[in-house]
């Protein structure tokens, strides 16, 4: 295999091994990010529903019934909301839930976050206990989709795995070009070579580059020795000229 290839390989494995790492510690970040995003919009919904029941059914007074604002206010799409009493019977629930019910898990007084599956579809759910005048009146659930999350991941992964193995394939050829570029004295020293070596014409000379770096040495030193050689062979020309007259 020509230097050149082998040069463009090594290149375009070192970028994809880097490339790769940088994709998945991108797609990682994604992922937390996302997740992250999903508990600050579930901490902040809970937030507001458990004070506006507090507020409600202490204006209202603890022995009448459990009054819950408008849970459709507080839901979207992927945003699932539940009220139930203490027994665990539900009393109030968001539309989108459509007769379902999300799975009831005891809860503390502090906030407790779990991961749950509603019709096949992975839910991260926080639930807290609502407590009215220091008694647990109320038990609060608001859950969100995995969904936007897995499409967005979805869509990332694409994206890397396209766009990485284009780079690559697009340094490979740059890279081999480029090689090519910097290898070519090298082809013209071997060409220089090989025609000297079958015509004995040694008053030919390589270009030397303007570049004082390691190619342009050995095209210096090439016509140096190529200098060399052909004082070496005028010299036993013209011994051998004045032996024949002699």
């Amino acid at each position: 295999m020509p230097i050149r290839f082998r040069l463009a390989l090594w290149y375009s494995v070192l970028f994809a091994l880097v490339l790769t790492v940088f994709s998945v510690a991108i797609y990682l970040f994604m992922v937390r990010h996302l997740e992250d995003m999903l508990q600050t919009s579930l901490d902040s919904r809970v937030a507001h529903l458990s004070s506006s029941i507090q507020t409600l059914n202490e204006h209202d007074g603890i022995g009448s019934d459990l009054q819950v604002p408008s849970l459709d206010a507080f839901e979207t799409s992927e945003i699932y909301v539940q009220v139930s009493e203490i027994d665990g019977d539900v009393v109030f629930s968001s539309s989108n839930l459509e007769g379902r019910a999300l799975p009831i898990n005891e809860a503390g007084l502090s906030p407790d976050t779990d991961e749950i599956s509603l019709d096949g579809v992975a839910l991260r759910q926080l639930s807290t206990q609502v407590l009215v005048g220091g008694e647990p009146t109320a038990l609060l659930q608001v859950a969100g989709s995995y969904r936007q999350r897995d499409l967005v991941l979805g869509r990332l992964r694409w994206v890397l795995s396209l766009g990485g193995l284009a780079a690559v394939g697009l340094l490979g050829v740059i890279s081999s070009g480029l090689a090519g570029r910097v290898l070519s004295p090298i082809a013209e020293i071997t060409e220089t070579a090989r025609a000297i070596a079958l015509s004995h014409g040694f008053s030919r000379r390589l270009e030397t580059p303007r570049s004082n770096d390691e190619l342009g040495g050995l095209a210096r030193t090439f016509n140096e020795m190529l200098a060399s050689l052909e004082e070496s062979y005028t010299a036993q020309r013209r011994f051998t000229a004045d032996a024949s007259h002699e």
